[in-house]
């Protein structure tokens, strides 16, 4: 299982050959989960890779390099279930992988699981796209529009739709 530590890191790597958040094609989900244990995982973010004969690129280089590495560590190394390190795609961001060994340490059910055009998500999507500089394209939010009677140019009565744009207002 493929993992990011935040939205934007995962938008960042799952839309990275496109540069586009493409929110409906192939019915794309953000799930949460839970961990039941501590999973041991291997730190690429550390000396590892230098020691080991590879170098700090081996996380952003040639992904057939760092596939083969990946399976040397499951095959060499019995006790690591997955490895930990950073996002070629988003600065500060971390990605895991897990092995099936650490299956039985993820919860069943996720925290959350929610369609990528879930209204909920609808700003966190639109942060991520601006900081990534990647396209979005959201569905229309029912409702969004309103009809509003307006004069037009010649003292003429039109009706036109308008965006009306939401006000948050403070919390007490």
């Amino acid at each position: 299982m493929y993992a990011a530590s935040d939205i934007t890191t995962a938008c960042g790597e799952v839309f990275q050959d496109s540069r586009f958040i493409d929110v409906t094609s192939d019915d794309p989900y953000l799930a949460g989960f839970r961990l039941r244990r501590p999973v041991r995982l291997l730190s690429l973010r550390s000396n590892w890779p230098t020691r080991a004969g590879a170098s700090q690129a081996l996380a952003s280089g040639i992904r057939s390099s760092a596939r083969g590495w990946s399976i040397a560590v499951w095959e060499d190394l019995r006790d690591i279930e997955g490895i930990e390190y950073d996002s070629a795609m988003n600065r500060g961001g971390t990605n895991y992988a897990l092995y099936e060994r650490a299956e039985n340490a993820v919860e069943p059910a996720p925290v959350s699981n929610n369609p990528l055009t879930h209204r909920g998500l609808r700003m966190v999507l639109r942060n991520a796209s601006v900081a990534l500089n990647y396209g979005l394209a959201l569905p229309p939010v029912p409702g969004a529009t309103l009809v509003v009677a307006t004069r037009m140019p010649g003292g003429s009565a039109a009706t036109r739709p308008r965006r009306v744009p939401r006000v948050r207002r403070p919390r007490p």
